[in-house]
């Protein structure tokens, strides 16, 4: 019989040849002796493997030193690889006195060919047939207003390839589709937004088809594509996406083509291509594209009667045009993309008081600048951001982004949590396919202690954007209020590998070597955090306070910089009540909390649960602050 060269659960590969897990297609560092014991597992999926098999498979026979705490010590590293968790296991279950069990489906790929293992030993090969050639370099273009046109044949074909076709087997798997980054052929890159735009519109569509049978891969992930020329066979491993749409964008005054095609991942053929023309302004526009939107709906309701696709939520040409501007800046994810952004949204709206779209994306703006930027931000942004995710709602009830923005506010700023879940729970009903409403539930899960179902949510928004850094890094932060430090520094150097210089797995590694006690770790991702953040000589203030007074010393160093008048508004409240509880100052750290309870941050939702305050739970004023914070309307 042959033997298995790779076994697949869930989001896993484990590549036994190459002796490498990979998740989603990218690699996971795993230490040799776990790797062995997890594909011991995993090879016999469902059946109990004892202690006594795994030394001698493992250990050898002739191996008693230190075998318990070995073992033990690769188990954890196995778990916290896969995110997985001993009490309520979705991998691997311990066995009391025993040993343990693969709990998950796995699927075996031997290395001879056979039946029901063809189609996934292609999805995998590292030979793929060629690609018809100079796609990227032919001169198709497209307009922004133009992607439902190409979502309408898209559409029909997916529906027929994807949909019509019987049954095989009872997985529940759905069919990933990545949309690429649209190539920008103007020559001019202020027309990017262009690009841009079409790019989001289109994805927005396609998740809108059937998000029970098809995913489609979230914009962060694929804009990390932007201007690549990786080989697409590379691309839909690293996505986990078995078709994908590319195409590209060229403007001329008011006139905009759009050339698109759909490729087979696994194998590069091309299922469908078409180009599009049209006008940017003018009635025209809006004729070509409210018959676009019949075409779609028409398609769809004879082939799939239970999807639902909205069409454009506007009849302004320029209030669509700006609200697009304000997407591509609001994820630009800085203080300057927030402030252009509040600008563009605020123009489509005087273009269209009723564009639904454009409140979601002001109270957006309005919810993460307060976010990132606490005490930079007007007093009345929390407000702001309620009243334009409420209007987006009553203007259309059935757009996922404002139920998303709202349950964001009801969570973050008026500690409504049993109101902000049920939002959350309207969102991704509406919308499945919403990774950054999938991970805010996920992050309001741990906010409520409910660690489990956290995991959860964030392991789905990970299948949507899995090459999202804040959805990486927070996927740590779900474990690192577990208390599960372990996992938590696994997902935050996963976050790292991805982009070393990512500020927020950089700061939230340092937290967590905190909580371990690993001192020398702590400080060098302190250092290496200031240095991102383009501050040289505080990581160098750190590393002379480390050599000369230890940790603590770093701690009181960076509190004397949060006294400095320049650099107080790069400090939160609750971020320095953090630094005063480290050191063991109760009352600074109790002030501190207060002044963020005055100024309802946003941060406090985490109180509760956030480690940094394990020494104050003794303490009567914790439990008032949690009462006068958290202890709001039960999620």
């Amino acid at each position: 019989m042959p033997r298995p060269v790779t076994i697949t659960f869930g989001v896993f590969q484990l590549d036994l040849e190459r002796e490498e897990l990979l998740r989603l297609g990218t690699p996971l560092r795993m230490q040799p002796q776990p790797f062995k014991l997890l594909a011991l597992l995993a090879s016999r999926a469902g059946e109990i493997v004892t202690r006594e098999d795994i030394q001698k498979e493992i250990w050898g026979e002739d191996t008693f030193v230190d075998f318990e705490r070995g073992l033990n010590h690769c188990v954890r590293q196995v778990r916290a690889v896969l995110g997985d968790d001993a009490i309520a296991p979705r991998y691997i279950e311990t066995i009391p006195r025993r040993g343990y069990r693969f709990v998950a489906p796995a699927r075996f790929v031997e290395s001879g060919p056979s039946p029901g293992a063809t189609a996934i030993q292609a999805a995998n090969s590292e030979v793929s047939a060629p690609r018809r050639p100079g796609f990227r370099d032919r001169l198709w273009i497209a307009p922004v207003v133009t992607a439902a046109a190409l979502v309408a044949v898209i559409c029909v074909v997916l529906s027929v390839r994807f949909f019509r076709q019987p049954a095989a087997t009872k997985e529940t798997r759905r069919t990933m589709l990545a949309v690429l980054p649209f190539d920008n052929l103007t020559g001019d890159p202020s027309q990017d937004f262009l690009c841009d735009g079409v790019t989001d519109e289109t994805i927005v569509h396609l998740s809108q088809l059937s998000p029970a049978k098809l995913g489609v891969i979230a914009r962060t992930s694929v804009m990390t594509f932007k201007n690549s020329r990786e080989p697409l066979d590379r691309v839909g491993r690293d996505l986990g996406a078995d078709y994908q749409l590319e195409g590209t964008v060229k403007r001329d005054g008011s006139k905009v083509r759009i050339a698109a095609e759909l490729v087979r991942s696994h194998d590069q053929s091309q299922l469908w291509a078409e180009t599009y023309e049209g006008e940017l302004s003018g009635a025209s526009m809006l004729q070509f594209q409210e018959s676009v939107a019949s075409r779609i709906a028409l398609s769809l309701s004879l082939m799939l009667p239970e999807t639902h696709v909205s069409g454009y939520t506007t009849a302004s040409p320029l209030a669509y045009e700006a609200y697009l501007r304000g997407r591509y800046e609001w994820n630009i994810r800085d203080h300057e993309g927030f402030v252009k952004a509040i600008e563009y949204f605020r123009k489509a709206i005087a273009y269209d008081p009723n564009y639904a779209q454009a409140y979601a994306g002001l109270a957006d703006c309005y919810n993460l600048f307060l976010e990132y930027y606490e005490r930079q931000s007007g007093d009345d942004f929390a407000a702001l951001a309620k009243d334009a995710a409420e209007r987006a709602i009553r203007l259309n009830p059935q757009l996922s982004d404002g139920h998303a923005s709202r349950a964001f506010n009801l969570w973050h700023y008026q500690w409504n949590f049993a109101a902000a879940e049920a939002e959350f729970r309207k969102a991704l009903q509406l919308n499945p396919n919403d990774a950054t409403a999938q991970h805010w539930y996920g992050l309001f899960l741990a906010s409520r202690g409910r660690f489990e179902e956290a995991r959860q949510e964030l392991h789905l928004a990970r299948v949507l954007d899995p090459l999202s850094l804040i959805i990486v890094t927070n996927a740590g932060w779900v474990e690192y209020y577990a208390h599960d430090f372990d996992g938590a520094i696994a997902n935050y150097q996963e976050a790292l590998n991805l982009d070393s210089t990512f500020q927020s797995a950089q700061l939230k590694l340092a937290w967590a070597y905190e909580q371990k006690g690993m001192w020398a770790e702590a400080v060098a991702a302190r250092e290496k955090f200031y240095a991102a953040v383009g501050q040289p000589s505080v990581a160098q203030k750190i590393s002379s306070s480390y050599s000369a007074s230890g940790y603590r010393g770093v701690i009181y160093a960076i509190i004397a910089e949060t006294e400095k008048p320049e650099a107080k508004r790069n400090y939160e409240d609750y971020e320095i009540a953090k630094l005063y509880a480290f050191v063991g100052d109760r009352n600074n750290a109790f002030a501190f909390l207060e002044r963020a309870r005055a100024r309802r941050s946003g941060w406090l939702v985490f109180l509760a649960i956030d480690p940094a305050f394990d020494n104050l739970h003794n303490d009567p004023r914790f439990a008032h602050m949690i009462g006068e914070t958290v202890s709001g309307p039960a999620g």
